[in-house]
């Protein structure tokens, strides 16, 4: 029997975590400073599709955004 994993699109779930920071007028640096990041570079490569940002990151996102989790990472079958 083959196992059917869900796993997570990189590349969509940039596109969310921009449309996301777009929807609440949030810059690169706005949120990147939320985040703690010392740069925006790093949230630019997650709204590229790579890499993912790690799981503290995003439920930081999560809180920022004011979304659910499931709402910022878009899952593939």
């Amino acid at each position: 029997m083959r196992a059917n994993f869900s796993t997570i699109n990189a590349e969509k779930t940039g596109k969310k975590i921009r449309a996301l920071r777009e929807r609440n007028d949030l810059t690169v640096r706005d949120l990147a400073s939320l985040l703690c990041l010392p740069d925006g570079q790093l949230l630019c490569d997650w709204e590229a599709g790579a890499p993912l940002p790690n799981a503290d990151n995003v439920v930081c996102l999560s809180d920022i955004l004011l979304v659910p989790i499931d709402e910022i990472l878009v899952w593939e079958q």
